[in-house]
């Protein structure tokens, strides 16, 4: 049975976007905190790892 869908460009653009600013602020987060004499909560580092695990998972080509 053939789908009628066509993937929508847009959605992966959104999504790749979205994880790659979350990347980003949680990297320039960090290094403000640290800068500043400030110790960076636990949180960002792990929302910018798994952040970059579903950027990677998603930009990765299928088998």
């Amino acid at each position: 049975m053939k789908s009628s869908m066509k993937p929508d460009p847009w959605i992966y653009r959104a999504v790749i976007l979205t994880l790659a600013f979350t990347v980003m602020g949680c990297l320039v987060g960090t290094v403000c905190l640290t800068v500043t004499g400030h110790e960076h909560p636990k949180l960002l580092t792990g929302l910018g790892t798994g952040a970059m695990g579903a950027l990677a998972g998603v930009l990765a080509p299928t088998p």
